[in-house]
Protein backbone atom coordinates (compact mmCIF):
# COMPACT_ATOMS: atom_id res chain seq x y z
CA UNK A 1 0.00 0.00 0.00
CA UNK A 2 2.77 2.44 0.89
CA UNK A 3 4.67 1.73 -2.35
CA UNK A 4 1.51 2.19 -4.43
CA UNK A 5 0.79 5.47 -2.65
CA UNK A 6 4.31 6.78 -3.37
CA UNK A 7 3.99 5.79 -7.03
CA UNK A 8 0.63 7.55 -7.21
CA UNK A 9 2.13 10.73 -5.75
CA UNK A 10 4.93 10.61 -8.31
CA UNK A 11 2.54 10.15 -11.24
CA UNK A 12 0.25 12.90 -9.95
CA UNK A 13 3.22 15.27 -9.66
CA UNK A 14 4.48 14.57 -13.18
CA UNK A 15 0.94 14.66 -14.53
CA UNK A 16 0.27 18.09 -13.00
CA UNK A 17 3.67 19.42 -14.09
CA UNK A 18 3.12 18.16 -17.65
CA UNK A 19 -0.38 19.63 -17.83
CA UNK A 20 0.77 23.03 -16.58
CA UNK A 21 3.79 23.03 -18.91
CA UNK A 22 1.71 22.16 -21.99
CA UNK A 23 -0.98 24.69 -21.03
CA UNK A 24 1.56 27.52 -20.66
CA UNK A 25 3.29 26.64 -23.95
CA UNK A 26 -0.05 26.52 -25.75
CA UNK A 27 -1.12 29.76 -24.04
CA UNK A 28 2.04 31.49 -25.24
CA UNK A 29 1.49 30.30 -28.83
CA UNK A 30 -2.12 31.44 -28.59
CA UNK A 31 -1.10 34.87 -27.28
CA UNK A 32 1.33 35.46 -30.16
CA UNK A 33 -1.04 34.43 -32.96
CA UNK A 34 -3.89 36.95 -33.16
CA UNK A 35 -6.96 36.18 -35.26
CA UNK A 36 -9.03 38.49 -37.42
CA UNK A 37 -12.56 38.80 -36.02
CA UNK A 38 -15.20 39.70 -38.63
CA UNK A 39 -18.25 41.65 -37.46
CA UNK A 40 -21.05 43.07 -39.62
CA UNK A 41 -23.49 45.67 -38.34
CA UNK A 42 -26.23 47.59 -40.10
CA UNK A 43 -27.41 51.19 -39.85
CA UNK A 44 -30.18 53.23 -41.43
CA UNK A 45 -27.75 56.14 -41.75
CA UNK A 46 -25.87 57.14 -44.87
CA UNK A 47 -22.15 56.90 -44.09
CA UNK A 48 -21.22 58.39 -47.46
CA UNK A 49 -20.06 55.23 -49.23
CA UNK A 50 -21.93 53.09 -51.75
CA UNK A 51 -20.27 50.01 -50.25
CA UNK A 52 -19.94 48.85 -46.63
CA UNK A 53 -17.78 51.06 -44.45
CA UNK A 54 -14.69 49.07 -43.41
CA UNK A 55 -13.36 49.74 -39.90
CA UNK A 56 -10.40 47.89 -38.41
CA UNK A 57 -9.98 48.24 -34.66
CA UNK A 58 -7.16 47.07 -32.41
CA UNK A 59 -6.81 47.68 -28.70
CA UNK A 60 -4.28 46.89 -26.00
CA UNK A 61 -1.15 46.51 -28.10
CA UNK A 62 1.03 46.95 -24.99
CA UNK A 63 4.08 47.65 -27.14
CA UNK A 64 7.28 47.10 -25.21
CA UNK A 65 9.86 44.45 -24.45
CA UNK A 66 7.31 41.61 -24.79
CA UNK A 67 5.28 42.93 -27.73
CA UNK A 68 8.10 44.07 -29.96
CA UNK A 69 8.54 45.59 -33.38
CA UNK A 70 8.26 42.27 -35.22
CA UNK A 71 4.77 41.60 -33.85
CA UNK A 72 3.67 45.14 -34.65
CA UNK A 73 4.96 44.67 -38.20
CA UNK A 74 2.81 41.54 -38.56
CA UNK A 75 -0.19 43.43 -37.23
CA UNK A 76 0.28 46.25 -39.74
CA UNK A 77 0.59 43.76 -42.61
CA UNK A 78 -2.64 42.03 -41.56
CA UNK A 79 -4.51 45.33 -41.23
CA UNK A 80 -3.33 46.69 -44.58
CA UNK A 81 -4.47 43.51 -46.31
CA UNK A 82 -8.02 44.30 -45.17
CA UNK A 83 -7.99 47.64 -47.07
CA UNK A 84 -9.76 49.54 -44.28
CA UNK A 85 -11.45 52.91 -44.58
CA UNK A 86 -10.71 53.69 -40.93
CA UNK A 87 -8.17 52.23 -38.50
CA UNK A 88 -8.84 52.67 -34.78
CA UNK A 89 -6.29 52.05 -32.02
CA UNK A 90 -8.47 51.91 -28.92
CA UNK A 91 -6.01 52.62 -26.12
CA UNK A 92 -3.11 50.98 -24.27
CA UNK A 93 -0.79 51.27 -27.25
CA UNK A 94 2.23 51.38 -24.93
CA UNK A 95 3.37 49.33 -21.97
CA UNK A 96 5.24 51.00 -19.13
CA UNK A 97 8.77 50.34 -20.49
CA UNK A 98 9.04 53.75 -22.17
CA UNK A 99 12.83 53.90 -22.35
CA UNK A 100 12.90 50.61 -24.25
CA UNK A 101 10.03 51.63 -26.55
CA UNK A 102 11.55 54.98 -27.43
CA UNK A 103 15.09 53.68 -27.85
CA UNK A 104 14.02 50.93 -30.26
CA UNK A 105 11.12 52.87 -31.82
CA UNK A 106 8.85 49.86 -31.33
CA UNK A 107 5.86 51.64 -32.87
CA UNK A 108 7.65 52.45 -36.15
CA UNK A 109 5.59 49.96 -38.24
CA UNK A 110 2.38 51.84 -37.29
CA UNK A 111 3.52 54.64 -39.58
CA UNK A 112 2.93 52.24 -42.49
CA UNK A 113 -0.77 51.72 -41.72
CA UNK A 114 -2.96 52.60 -44.68
CA UNK A 115 -6.59 53.66 -44.41
CA UNK A 116 -8.80 55.71 -46.71
CA UNK A 117 -9.90 58.08 -43.93
CA UNK A 118 -6.85 57.68 -41.73
CA UNK A 119 -5.71 56.18 -38.42
CA UNK A 120 -7.13 57.34 -35.06
CA UNK A 121 -5.98 56.57 -31.52
CA UNK A 122 -7.10 57.33 -27.96
CA UNK A 123 -5.31 57.00 -24.62
CA UNK A 124 -5.78 54.02 -22.35
CA UNK A 125 -4.96 53.58 -18.69
CA UNK A 126 -1.42 52.38 -19.47
CA UNK A 127 -0.60 55.60 -21.28
CA UNK A 128 -1.23 57.29 -17.92
CA UNK A 129 0.52 54.64 -15.83
CA UNK A 130 3.67 54.93 -17.96
CA UNK A 131 3.46 58.73 -18.07
CA UNK A 132 0.90 60.52 -20.23
CA UNK A 133 3.22 63.31 -21.37
CA UNK A 134 5.89 61.00 -22.78
CA UNK A 135 3.21 58.63 -24.10
CA UNK A 136 1.48 61.38 -26.06
CA UNK A 137 4.74 62.79 -27.37
CA UNK A 138 5.76 59.43 -28.81
CA UNK A 139 2.35 58.33 -30.11
CA UNK A 140 1.94 61.60 -32.01
CA UNK A 141 5.05 60.67 -34.06
CA UNK A 142 3.31 57.56 -35.43
CA UNK A 143 1.47 59.24 -38.34
CA UNK A 144 -1.98 59.05 -36.77
CA UNK A 145 -4.57 61.39 -35.32
CA UNK A 146 -4.56 61.51 -31.52
CA UNK A 147 -8.06 61.96 -30.10
CA UNK A 148 -8.12 62.89 -26.43
CA UNK A 149 -11.54 64.29 -25.59
CA UNK A 150 -11.80 65.52 -29.14
CA UNK A 151 -13.96 65.11 -32.21
CA UNK A 152 -13.15 64.86 -35.91
CA UNK A 153 -15.53 64.74 -38.87
CA UNK A 154 -14.39 62.73 -41.88
CA UNK A 155 -16.00 62.57 -45.28
CA UNK A 156 -19.43 64.16 -45.18
CA UNK A 157 -21.32 61.75 -42.96
CA UNK A 158 -18.94 60.22 -40.37
CA UNK A 159 -17.83 61.64 -37.03
CA UNK A 160 -15.28 60.04 -34.71
CA UNK A 161 -15.34 60.96 -31.01
CA UNK A 162 -12.28 59.99 -28.97
CA UNK A 163 -12.60 60.06 -25.18
CA UNK A 164 -9.84 60.58 -22.67
CA UNK A 165 -9.31 57.59 -20.38
CA UNK A 166 -10.75 57.36 -16.88
CA UNK A 167 -7.22 56.83 -15.53
CA UNK A 168 -6.57 60.56 -15.92
CA UNK A 169 -8.97 61.27 -13.08
CA UNK A 170 -7.71 58.38 -10.96
CA UNK A 171 -4.09 59.51 -11.21
CA UNK A 172 -4.35 63.28 -11.56
CA UNK A 173 -7.86 64.15 -10.39
CA UNK A 174 -8.58 65.69 -13.77
CA UNK A 175 -12.05 64.85 -15.07
CA UNK A 176 -12.51 64.10 -18.73
CA UNK A 177 -15.22 65.85 -20.73
CA UNK A 178 -18.72 64.51 -20.40
CA UNK A 179 -20.21 62.70 -23.34
CA UNK A 180 -22.85 65.41 -23.51
CA UNK A 181 -20.16 68.09 -23.95
CA UNK A 182 -18.29 66.04 -26.56
CA UNK A 183 -21.46 65.49 -28.59
CA UNK A 184 -22.73 69.07 -28.30
CA UNK A 185 -21.73 69.97 -31.86
CA UNK A 186 -22.02 66.50 -33.40
CA UNK A 187 -24.67 66.00 -36.08
CA UNK A 188 -27.06 63.22 -34.97
CA UNK A 189 -27.58 62.39 -38.65
CA UNK A 190 -23.92 61.41 -39.03
CA UNK A 191 -22.69 57.88 -38.42
CA UNK A 192 -21.06 58.58 -35.05
CA UNK A 193 -18.22 56.38 -33.79
CA UNK A 194 -17.15 56.66 -30.15
CA UNK A 195 -13.77 55.33 -29.01
CA UNK A 196 -13.57 54.81 -25.24
CA UNK A 197 -10.85 52.51 -23.92
CA UNK A 198 -12.68 51.26 -20.82
CA UNK A 199 -16.20 49.91 -21.47
CA UNK A 200 -18.09 51.40 -18.56
CA UNK A 201 -21.59 52.94 -18.50
CA UNK A 202 -22.72 51.47 -21.82
CA UNK A 203 -26.38 52.03 -21.00
CA UNK A 204 -25.66 55.74 -20.51
CA UNK A 205 -23.84 55.97 -23.84
CA UNK A 206 -26.81 54.35 -25.57
CA UNK A 207 -28.95 57.37 -24.63
CA UNK A 208 -26.90 59.56 -26.99
CA UNK A 209 -26.68 59.61 -30.80
CA UNK A 210 -23.72 57.21 -30.83
CA UNK A 211 -24.01 54.52 -33.49
CA UNK A 212 -20.91 52.47 -32.65
CA UNK A 213 -18.67 52.37 -29.59
CA UNK A 214 -15.33 50.57 -29.74
CA UNK A 215 -13.51 49.69 -26.51
CA UNK A 216 -10.88 47.32 -25.17
CA UNK A 217 -9.15 47.17 -21.78
CA UNK A 218 -10.65 43.92 -20.46
CA UNK A 219 -8.40 41.48 -22.41
CA UNK A 220 -11.42 39.22 -21.93
CA UNK A 221 -9.64 38.28 -18.70
CA UNK A 222 -6.50 37.17 -20.63
CA UNK A 223 -6.48 33.76 -18.98
CA UNK A 224 -8.89 31.49 -17.19
CA UNK A 225 -10.52 31.97 -14.71
CA UNK A 226 -10.20 35.77 -14.91
CA UNK A 227 -12.42 35.84 -17.99
CA UNK A 228 -15.25 34.96 -15.61
CA UNK A 229 -14.13 37.55 -13.06
CA UNK A 230 -14.25 40.46 -15.53
CA UNK A 231 -17.77 39.38 -16.47
CA UNK A 232 -18.88 40.57 -13.03
CA UNK A 233 -17.26 43.99 -13.55
CA UNK A 234 -18.43 44.95 -17.05
CA UNK A 235 -21.81 44.90 -18.75
CA UNK A 236 -19.97 43.61 -21.83
CA UNK A 237 -16.60 42.01 -21.09
CA UNK A 238 -15.92 40.97 -24.70
CA UNK A 239 -17.51 40.91 -28.12
CA UNK A 240 -20.58 42.51 -29.65
CA UNK A 241 -23.81 43.81 -28.16
CA UNK A 242 -26.51 46.25 -29.13
CA UNK A 243 -28.16 48.47 -26.54
CA UNK A 244 -30.93 50.67 -27.87
CA UNK A 245 -29.72 51.98 -31.21
CA UNK A 246 -26.03 51.77 -30.31
CA UNK A 247 -23.72 48.98 -31.41
CA UNK A 248 -20.92 48.12 -28.98
CA UNK A 249 -17.79 46.08 -29.52
CA UNK A 250 -15.30 45.32 -26.73
CA UNK A 251 -12.09 43.80 -28.08
CA UNK A 252 -10.02 41.21 -26.24
CA UNK A 253 -6.95 43.13 -27.42
CA UNK A 254 -3.89 42.37 -29.51
CA UNK A 255 -1.08 42.11 -26.98
CA UNK A 256 -0.83 40.99 -23.37
CA UNK A 257 -0.16 42.60 -20.04
CA UNK A 258 2.29 40.75 -17.84
CA UNK A 259 3.06 37.19 -18.97
CA UNK A 260 2.71 36.67 -22.75
CA UNK A 261 0.11 33.95 -22.21
CA UNK A 262 -3.58 33.70 -23.10
CA UNK A 263 -5.67 30.78 -21.91
CA UNK A 264 -9.36 30.52 -22.88
CA UNK A 265 -9.19 33.92 -24.61
CA UNK A 266 -7.82 35.00 -27.98
CA UNK A 267 -5.93 38.07 -29.21
CA UNK A 268 -7.58 39.74 -32.17
CA UNK A 269 -7.79 42.33 -34.89
CA UNK A 270 -11.43 43.36 -35.31
CA UNK A 271 -12.78 44.02 -38.81
CA UNK A 272 -16.16 45.74 -38.66
CA UNK A 273 -18.25 46.19 -41.81
CA UNK A 274 -20.99 48.80 -41.55
CA UNK A 275 -23.81 48.12 -44.00
CA UNK A 276 -26.46 50.75 -44.77
CA UNK A 277 -29.90 49.21 -44.72
CA UNK A 278 -32.90 50.76 -46.50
Amino acid sequence: GTEAYLQLKTWVFYGMFGTIFITVIWGHWNATHPRIKQVTISTPKNHGLTRPLSIVAVSDLHMGSLVGKQRIERMVEQINQLNPDIVILAGDLLDEAHDYIFKHDIGAPIRKLKAYYGVYAVPGNHEYIGGIISSEKYIKTLSLQWLKDSVVRIGNHITIIGRDDLQGYRMHGKSRKTLQDLLANVDPADFNILIDHQPFHLEETAKYPVDLQISGHTHDGQFWPFNHVVQWVYTLRYGYAKIGNTHFYVSSGYGTWGPPVRIATIPEIVHILVVTRP
